[in-house]
């Protein structure tokens, strides 16, 4: 199998963070040196010792270079990368002032892209940026001989072309996260050391990022074609994103596109990576009107077709092609809330939420069927959460973070439209405040996202309602790895939960949702058992669940604080609630409907 490149992460939404913890309202900064041990790799297994052959490469304009010529006196810095992959392309700033540093000290530097079949536009523009010799491994041969996983190793070699380190750039870029700064500089420290003639500390490390396709071998169907199954499988799971004016970082909406990814596509749907989908499919729980998740058939489907070398097959076996919106999925809206200004976004670290109340200036009531989020650049917006506040209120944890939640953006979902009958409250008078996580992807931009919403001119039958499952008084302790938080609910009328939304910031680990019934049986309603920060999922039963007066809803959060979670800004910080990622949240939201009044959370301490 060629040694084709496979997302193995969240492709296009990182998480940013920063090593910091917060008490009483203080921001206070403290670094902990913890090496992870699963960033550790045996040296003997990473080939450290061996011989690195000299190798002719093209570069951009196609002429062949052999990587060797970039040796400087003391070696030379090998940094595989890709132009698409969102981890190489968020060390972009941190690759440019290692290279500045240590070429000085007589270090050659030469970047490989590995990636096939990238666009040469953006080839060109990340070399641009870079700055330094870049060279392209198109047939994956160069990777191959380098016994290459990911697309983000550095490998470093002595003036007789021994390796001498293997592994990341640091620990501040890993699957789904960057932080503010690095707690294990691991190549500038391997770098150091060479220069002042000492024995390197750790050689190899895991470099998390955009892997390498392996050589397992897969389940055999036979006569897979991309026209007759893998492109509708795609088109029905994937292309909504994957596609021109997608969130996806690539399209999968051709074959040419979809075939340069073959492997990539075969792993990331094997491990479940992708589509996102996290709700436990144990028997006895119900059904979702929105699961993404593939069945085995699928996934075997697209592993056989890429064993049997990604063949084309007859064109006119090909789906229809699904035609969409090419703006408001949800139809021109009623009313458009933009943001005052654009939001200065910088390119690299950690940005804290960005906080922005909007007045509607709304002279009566207005009840709301369906509502689109749309950023200006969604490449580096994580998530939105939109609260109604009224009467110049300012936000409190207990209230409206709780009870006033409204609209919300996640990676693949920029819209919700409400069932038949259904609508949600915006009272006269009332204002919108965006809470908006950005993530730095390697370039400063702005963003000045909208939010449509469309209008119904008559009341709807029911009003959909929001509020939280919340504990908003919990601590995690340092270095504890399944913390446990509860939170209670008592319903006083009949209700039904119409969705479900946990939401947690990187040391969430797992999330449940049950009912005690008046009868004292307690049914499992939602089950999380992987929690992901990254992709902050709504979960939509098929048919409403049903709540009678009288019920007790639980809301039971996991945390993990612990140093071998790769996303953890600081393991040594006691941890409580706050509204940014270094600091926790432990909000259950369902949308529901029934009785005339509104559900209280009414519990906000205690474990």
């Amino acid at each position: 199998m060629k040694s084709w490149w496979l997302l193995a992460m969240v492709a296009s939404l990182p998480l940013t963070m920063a090593f910091v913890w917060h008490r009483g309202g203080a921001r206070q900064e403290t670094e902990v040196s913890i090496v992870r041990t699963a960033d550790l790799w045996s040296p003997a297994e990473a080939g450290i010792g061996r011989f690195v052959p000299p190798a002719s490469l093209p570069d951009l304009a196609g002429k062949a270079t052999n990587w060797t010529q970039f040796a400087g006196k003391r070696g030379t810095v090998i940094l595989l990368t890709s132009a698409t992959c969102p981890v190489s392309k968020r060390m972009t700033t941190a690759t440019i002032d290692l290279a500045k540093k240590y070429q000085i000290q007589g270090f050659g530097f030469v970047v490989v892209n590995v990636a096939p079949d990238e666009d040469a536009k953006e080839i060109s523009a990340q070399k641009s940026r870079l700055g330094l010799p870049y060279l392209v491994d198109k047939k994956g041969e160069f990777s191959k001989t380098l016994g290459a996983k990911t697309t983000t190793e550095v490998f470093v070699v002595d003036t007789a072309r021994t390796l001498l380190y293997r592994g990341a750039l640091s620990d501040q870029y890993g699957v789904g996260m960057v932080s503010d700064s690095a707690r294990n500089p691991y190549l500038a420290d391997a770098l150091d050391q060479i220069v002042r003639g000492e024995p390197i500390t750790i050689e190899a490390t895991h470099a998390p990022g955009c892997a390498l396709a392996s050589s397992e071998s897969v389940p055999k169907i036979a006569g897979v074609t991309y026209t007759r199954e893998v492109s509708r499988i795609l088109q029905r799971n994937c292309v909504s994103c994957h596609r021109p004016g997608g969130v996806g970082p690539f399209r999968l909406d051709n074959f040419k596109d979809v075939k340069a990814r073959g492997p990539m596509i075969a792993g990331v749907t094997k491990d479940r990576i992708m589509p996102p989908w996290f709700a436990n499919p144990a028997e006895g729980q119900p059904k979702w009107a929105n699961d993404r998740s593939l069945s085995e058939s699928d996934i075997a489907t697209l592993q056989s077709w890429v064993q049997a070398g990604t063949p084309e097959g007859d064109p006119k076996d090909l789906p229809i092609p699904v035609k969409y919106p090419s703006e408001w999925t949800i139809g021109k809206p009623d009313l458009i809330v933009q943001l005052p200004q654009p939001v200065p976004v910088k390119a690299d670290g950690f940005m804290n939420y960005v906080n922005i109340t909007v007045p509607l200036n709304l002279t009566e009531d207005k009840w709301v069927t369906a509502t689109q989020i749309l950023p200006t650049d969604r490449a580096v917006v994580h998530h939105v959460l939109v609260f109604i506040t009224e009467n110049g209120r300012r936000f409190t944890s207990d209230d409206e973070g709780v009870s006033g939640f409204f609209a919300g953006y996640v990676p693949g979902t920029d819209s919700f439209v409400m069932p038949a009958g259904l609508a949600k409250k915006l009272p006269k008078g009332s204002q919108l405040r965006f809470q908006i996580h950005y993530t730095p992807n390697g370039v400063a931009t702005t963003d000045q996202l909208r939010l449509g919403l469309k209008f119904t001119s008559e009341p709807p039958k029911q009003e959909l309602k929001t509020v939280a499952l919340a504990n908003l008084r919990f601590e995690i302790p340092p270095f504890d790895p399944n913390h446990r938080v509860e939170a209670r609910l008592k319903v006083p009328f009949d209700a039904e939960i119409q969705t479900f939304m946990p939401h947690m910031h990187v040391r969430g680990k797992a999330y449940r949702y049950e009912v005690i019934l008046p009868s004292g049986e307690k049914k499992l309603l939602l089950d999380i058992p992987h929690y992901d920060f990254n992709w902050q999922l709504q979960y939509v039963p098929i048919e409403p669940i049903k709540v009678p007066k009288g019920s007790s809803l639980i809301g039971t959060a996991w945390f993990d604080n612990s140093k071998e979670n790769p996303a953890n800004p600081n393991p040594a910080a006691t941890v409580r609630f706050g509204d940014q990622t270094y600091e926790e949240m432990m909000l259950g939201y369902f949308n529901y409907t029934g009785g005339t009044g509104r559900l209280r959370n009414r519990l906000f301490g205690g474990n």
